[in-house]
């Protein structure tokens, strides 16, 4: 005697369901973009007029930065930044997942408490927000990426 799931209570259903789980499974896996093949693009940031009078502490003059957020990558991962310089990334979530922005201390270690993160902990689709951050004095590399998507959603700050 041979066991048929499809001639118990509610078999059709139970294997018309587990059909439709594996199909929408795999639809939604392929068809979600991983943002691989995106060239980086890098911006470097420059003084605006009204930041031209540093402070008399001598703290680096900084500026504001556009970031756009698509699905899975930052439309710019290379930045460069002044030593010193107080930088507000303005960031606009363009794609259809949430992400955010989060830049590792000098540590160069996510989660960790010289981390800086953006205002809003998640960006929903057309949010925007901001992130403020401010640079080491000395030169070097600084990373950050999106918490939600680590591997693809990742950048560097050269502080130069």
């Amino acid at each position: 005697m041979k066991f048929d799931v499809t001639k118990l209570p509610l078999g059709e259903a139970l294997m018309g369901f587990v059909l439709v789980a594996v199909v929408l499974t795999f639809v939604l896996a392929f068809a979600i973009p991983s943002g691989t093949g995106i060239e980086s693009e890098e911006v470097v940031m420059e003084q605006s007029p009204a930041a031209d009078a540093a402070p008399s502490g001598g703290e680096a003059a900084g500026g504001s930065v556009a970031v756009s957020m698509g699905d899975n990558f930052f439309d710019s991962n290379e930045l460069t930044v002044a030593p010193g310089a107080t930088v507000t990334f303005d960031l606009t979530n363009n794609g259809i997942a949430i992400h955010n922005m989060r830049v590792a201390g000098l540590d160069g270690e996510y989660n960790s408490d010289d981390d800086t993160v953006s205002d809003l902990d998640l960006f929903t689709p057309g949010d925007t927000g901001a992130l403020t951050w401010q640079a080491p004095d000395q030169a070097g590399e600084i990373i950050f990426r999106c918490d939600f998507h680590p591997v693809e959603m990742i950048g560097t700050i050269a502080v130069a």
